[in-house]
This record gives structure tokens, C-alpha cells and sequence, in this order.
């Protein structure tokens, strides 16, 4: 097989590629190098972004800008490094942080999951598949976010990128309601890989949902300053399956209709690169 260029497969090969060639019928029309090559050809080019992602992570890109990098990416997506953030979720304005912070200790639904501290935004756990979740081309034009392995349901896929509001003012177009009065998020002036995801209309098909998260910024004490909205799967999803959320109003699924609107990330027009 290697003879043949068959090399990122076989390197990553499991118990169960072992298993399967071993198996493989000899009496087949088609050659066991032959099917296996037409792996290495399809999957080829998503390890080698898989391991590119891994190097850069190992060297802080926590906002994963190589993902802007990809030339299928850079084809189709017009947006800036500095509106790329696929880390974290920060507070708009301070003032609008410092009114949260007045209103004291909440009680939130069970609902809200919590998260142990600020500095701990991507979970390790085995449920974690955010290191697997890619953009790919739709089509000529445009991008699908999907993951390359298998996701079970309760899956972390990553952070929807956004900034945290907290105020009655609120965008029916970018703003998505939080789990208590007056607390959202807006997408307007910051977008990530997750923000690409296809969009249904409200009460529409989904595979995903958002998740709030309470960041304790001191451990041990019940101080709530910060949020992260995960993305989550709420089915099992198979790989380069789209992944889809339900759009919060009409006015947010009809801007994310627009091809336009999907170039420049769905950012605000002042913000496209």
C-alpha cells in the first residue's frame, strides 16, 4: 500500500482498518489497494488540516485563525483575523459587564450548564469533537461547517462566536437571547467557524443547539462575570453531515440567507475584510 502512495490512512489506521482489510473479500472486483486508496484520496486532505489545526493549536492559536488560512476557506470566506474568534466569548463593554456584575449573585435553570474558570474555555473530556469540526465547501461559493468524525448526542463541537450584551436594546438579526432578562449575544462584530453552521427558521430542523455556560471567574465562590456559549449536538451526527441551528427569529434566518451576508462571515457590513 505504501508502494502504491498510500500514507496519511495507514498511518492513522485503528484496530478496525486492520480488521477490515483483513477481511476484505479476494474474489472483489475492486483491489483492496485500489478501495483503500480511494480513501487516502478523500480523507487526505482533512487529516492534513487536522494535524495543521493540532501544530498551531500546540502554539497558542486558540482563536484557530489557520482555519482562514485553508485556501477552499479563503476562496469563500471574506473576514478579517481580528474579527476571527473561536475561543472565547467576551464582554462587549465593560459598563454593560460592570451593570451585570451589580445585580449580584443569579439563580439560573438548570438549563445553564457551568463551566469551572476563564481559563479553562475548551473542555477535555472524551465528549469534546471541536478539534474535528471543519469548514468545507458547500459548493463553489460557499461553506458548511461539519464535523469529520462521528457525533453523539451532548457532543461539544466549540464556542459560537459572539459578544456578550447585557442590555434592552438587543438585534433581531444578530442577537440571541441568554437564559435571564436582558442578557444576549451579538454575532454582529465577531464570527468563528460555528457561526458558518446552516440556519433553519425558528421551530425548523436542527442537529445542535447553544449552550449558556456560567464562567466562575473566582473558584470556589459564586461570582459570575463571564459566559460561553457552546455548541452542542442534540442527535447523533454522522461525518461531513452539515451541522444546522434553529435561527432565534425570522429576521436572523433571513439574513442568513443571503449569499452576501455568508461571505463576509454574516458580520455587519463595516466589518467585512
Amino acid at each position: 500500500m505504501r508502494e502504491a502512495g498510500i500514507d496519511k490512512v495507514l498511518y492513522y489506521r485503528t484496530k478496525e482498518f486492520d480488521s477490515y482489510c483483513k477481511g476484505y473479500p479476494k474474489t472483489s472486483e475492486i483491489s483492496l489497494v485500489d478501495e483503500i486508496m480511494k480513501w487516502e484520496t478523500q480523507h487526505r486532505p482533512h487529516i492534513e488540516q487536522l494535524e495543521t489545526r493540532a501544530l498551531r493549536l500546540a502554539k497558542g492559536d486558540l482563536m484557530r485563525l489557520s482555519d482562514l488560512e485553508n485556501p477552499q476557506v479563503e476562496e469563500r470566506l471574506k473576514v478579517h483575523e481580528s474579527s476571527w474568534n473561536n475561543a472565547k466569548n467576551e464582554w462587549a463593554f465593560a459598563s454593560e459587564e460592570e451593570s451585570f456584575r451589580e445585580k449580584g449573585p443569579q439563580t439560573f435553570s438548570p438549563e445553564v450548564l457551568c463551566a469551572p474558570s476563564s481559563c479553562q474555555l475548551v473542555s477535555d473530556s472524551e465528549g469534546d469533537k471541536s478539534t474535528f469540526t471543519f469548514l468545507l465547501p458547500k459548493d463553489a461559493s460557499s461553506l458548511c461547517a461539519c464535523s469529520i468524525v462521528p457525533v453523539r448526542e451532548g457532543d461539544f463541537l466549540g464556542i459560537f462566536a459572539s459578544k456578550i450584551r447585557f442590555s434592552e436594546n438587543w438585534s433581531t438579526t444578530h442577537g440571541i437571547r441568554g437564559p435571564i432578562d436582558n442578557l444576549w449575544l451579538d454575532y454582529s462584530q465577531v464570527t468563528g467557524m460555528l457561526n458558518q453552521m446552516r440556519v433553519s427558521e425558528p421551530g425548523g430542523h436542527s442537529n445542535v443547539r447553544l449552550q449558556w455556560e456560567v464562567v466562575h471567574d473566582d473558584i470556589g465562590t459564586d461570582s459570575c462575570t463571564s459566559w460561553r456559549v457552546s455548541v452542542k449536538a442534540t442527535k447523533r451526527i454522522m461525518p461531513f453531515e452539515p451541522l444546522i441551528r434553529v435561527a432565534a427569529q425570522q429576521e436572523q434566518f433571513i439574513m442568513h440567507s443571503s449569499s452576501e451576508n455568508a461571505k463576509r462571515g454574516f458580520l455587519e457590513l463595516c466589518e467585512a475584510y
